[in-house]
């Protein structure tokens, strides 16, 4: 929690508004103690929208380690893709280039969330058949997990993100003060989904 700390000296020092009783918008809780008693009983839940790096600033060691990892899976498979076409003369195998990439940017969260959405139970298919067929025939496992380990390997990501987000604005006031002002953190209720959020 050092880091946490650091992070809450730090702006303290520098931020007018430290309470979410001077924001306009969150005149709905009395304190910042039901804001988070609601969050337990799961009456209101966070969103995000991320604009920098949430696990260097409140991550632990090892989540900036692994957060690193599992950014870098679309580049080591690509890197397998052209490694496994040139050893293996092969240059199919290059396929599994823009199957990465295209894995890359239809990451889902609903994944780890639910694993209930169309794109996820796709996703989910292709990794566990990948690996099935892999077994049996390499190639063409290779470029189903070119696909599907990005794609899940960064939605466990996107979720590790907000596990940590989550984490430290609970922790403290003046954080999520900090980033609801900042547009980066908005609350939904969820008996009428009424939205709080700043106003631009």
């Amino acid at each position: 929690m050092k880091k946490i700390e650091n992070v809450i000296n730090t702006l303290g020092g520098s931020m007018e508004i430290n309470s979410i009783n001077q924001i306009p918008e969150l005149d709905y809780f009395s304190n910042y103690a039901e804001l988070r008693s609601m969050h337990e009983k799961k009456e209101i839940t966070f969103g995000y929208q991320f604009q920098e790096s949430i696990i260097d600033n409140f991550g632990s060691t090892f989540e900036i380690l692994l957060d690193k990892i599992l950014l870098s899976s679309p580049f080591i498979m690509i890197l397998l893709s052209a490694l496994f076409a040139f050893t293996k003369s092969q240059f199919y195998f290059l396929i599994g280039i823009p199957l990465s990439i295209l894995g890359l940017f239809l990451t889902t969260p609903s994944i780890m969330k639910s694993g209930s959405s169309l794109m996820g139970i796709i996703c989910l298919t292709l990794l566990i058949t990948g690996i099935q067929i892999s077994f049996n025939n390499f190639e063409l496992g290779f470029l189903f997990l070119s696909f599907s380990v990005p794609n899940f390997l960064l939605t466990v990501n996107r979720q590790l993100n907000k596990q940590v987000f989550k984490r430290a604005i609970l922790y403290s006031e003046i954080i999520f003060c900090y980033y609801f002002l900042r547009g980066e953190c908005y609350l939904i209720r969820k008996i009428d989904q009424r939205l709080f959020q700043k106003k631009s």
